[in-house]
C-alpha cells in the first residue's frame, strides 16, 4: 500500500470520528448541562477544525506524492542516458555496490 494511501485512509477515519463521535468537552457538558450554552461552540470548532486540518493533508499528500511520482516519471531517459553513455563496467560497480 502506499504513503498515499495509508494518509487518505488515516485522515477519512479521523474525519469520521470527529463528525459522528462525542467532541472533547461533551462529557463535561453531559455532567454539567448548564456548560453547553458555552461549551457548545467548542465542539463545533472542533469538527471544524478536524475537517480543514484532515482535508488538507488529503489535498497535501495528493499534491506532493503526484508531483514527486511525476518527477521520477521524468527521470528516465536521463537515466537512459546515463546508462548508454557510461562503460559498461561502471555499471555494473555501481549495481554490485547498491543496497537496493
Amino acid at each position: 500500500m502506499s504513503l498515499v494511501g495509508v494518509l487518505i485512509g488515516y485522515s477519512v477515519w479521523n474525519i469520521y470520528l470527529a463528525e459522528t463521535g462525542a467532541g472533547p468537552y461533551a462529557e463535561q457538558i453531559k455532567a454539567t448541562p448548564e456548560l453547553g450554552s458555552m461549551l457548545g461552540w467548542v465542539d463545533d470548532l472542533y469538527k471544524t477544525v478536524a475537517l480543514a486540518m484532515y482535508g488538507s493533508l488529503i489535498v497535501a499528500s495528493l499534491i506532493f506524492q503526484g508531483l514527486n511520482a511525476l518527477y521520477y516519471f521524468t527521470r528516465e531517459k536521463h537515466l537512459q542516458c546515463f546508462l548508454n553513455q557510461t562503460p559498461a563496467w561502471v555499471v555494473d560497480l555501481q549495481r554490485s555496490l547498491s543496497i537496493f
